[in-house]
């Protein structure tokens, strides 16, 4: 039984290189923190990572807001993480995941339990709609920009379908910086 090459979660395409070497892929990583400006350390793993496909942080980007509920302030940070993984065969693909934190880095999966407690719930359903709006916004200029580096550094490939015996079939996507609809 075959494998598929590139293990892609999150990215719009599969953002494919070929490394021959360890040098090859480590000059692949440090293109792309240094055109991301990626200087902050991640100091996490990544949640998709499989042992057929190992994988590394590269860092952090990040955008941070703070809403005004009631008399409370609401924080939050919405970082994505650029990820170097190898793939099966060889080379290798780019990817990226999210976290959404409080302002006490607590990871934000609902927004209930940071809503002040004492307002209406019409005030909850207006507040909860600007946060997500925000997070929502914040997430897609964060995917532009690194998926916006990726298309320089990287062949864009679009996955067609996998053969029962596992093997995989990829496109090249036409134009790098075509956006997806």
């Amino acid at each position: 039984m075959s494998a598929i090459n590139y293990h892609n979660e999150n990215a719009s395409k599969v953002y494919s290189f070929s490394a021959n070497d360890e040098w090859a892929f480590d000059d692949m990583e440090s293109n792309i923190a240094v055109s991301l400006e990626l200087l902050h350390e991640a100091g996490v793993q990544d949640p998709d990572e499989h042992r057929s496909y190992p994988s590394r942080v590269l860092g952090y980007l990040e955008e941070y807001e703070a809403f005004r509920v009631q008399w409370d302030d609401i924080e939050l940070t919405v970082r994505i993480f650029p990820v170097i993984r190898s793939g099966y065969y060889g080379g290798g693909n780019l990817d990226w995941f999210f976290e959404i934190e409080d302002v006490l880095g607590n990871d934000i999966r609902n927004l209930s339990h940071i809503l002040p407690a004492n307002i209406t719930s019409d005030e909850k359903d207006r507040a909860k709609d600007e946060i997500y709006a925000w997070i929502e916004e914040a997430k897609s200029r964060l995917i532009s920009k690194v998926e916006e580096v990726y298309n320089i550094y990287t062949t864009a490939l679009n996955h067609i379908g996998t053969f029962s015996n596992g093997e995989a079939i990829y496109q090249l996507v036409e134009d790098n910086t075509e956006e997806e609809e």
